[in-house]
């Protein structure tokens, strides 16, 4: 039996077309020296540059390569937890977690089942106990929403 060749083209583009982007410019002011029409040289003067792209809008969340060899061997609850931790994830380095909200996410219906998921999670370095009750630090070297070098 003969095996049926694929699409062409990938046939998931055509849900790109509803992405909402806005333009994004960096304006930078370089000091230097300019030459004039009539070729006089002209010193401390400032030139600018505009950098302009297109920035995607939705919500997303990076997940960087050192996380895949990690979130592959956790177990089923704890990538239940961690699922429902990374729908909580904010532009910030941790996260807020609420029993309920996590219960209704993973369908567990014990406390249990959802502690044991975020004490794998600890373990493995994934997050960390944060000094406020109800919250925990997220290791942005595995993920994160927004842009990682604002945490430095």
């Amino acid at each position: 039996m003969a095996r049926k060749k694929g699409d062409k083209t990938n046939p998931f583009l055509s849900g790109l077309y509803n992405i909402k982007s806005r333009r994004s410019r960096s304006i930078y002011a370089i000091k230097g020296m300019a030459v004039s029409s009539d070729g006089e040289i002209m010193n401390d003067c400032f030139t600018g540059r505009v950098n302009e792209k297109h920035v995607e809008t939705s919500d997303f969340i990076k997940i960087f390569p050192p996380a895949w060899k990690e979130f592959k061997t956790l177990s089923a609850r704890g990538k239940m937890i961690l699922f429902y931790l990374l729908s909580e994830l904010d532009y910030k380095d941790y996260v807020s977690f609420n029993i309920s909200k996590a219960k209704e996410f993973t369908g567990y219906t014990s406390d249990t089942g959802i502690y044991l998921g975020i004490s794998e999670l600890k373990k493995r370095g994934i997050i960390a106990s944060h000094y406020r009750n109800g919250y925990y630090w997220i290791n942005p070297t595995y993920f994160y929403k927004g842009n990682r070098t604002k945490l430095i």
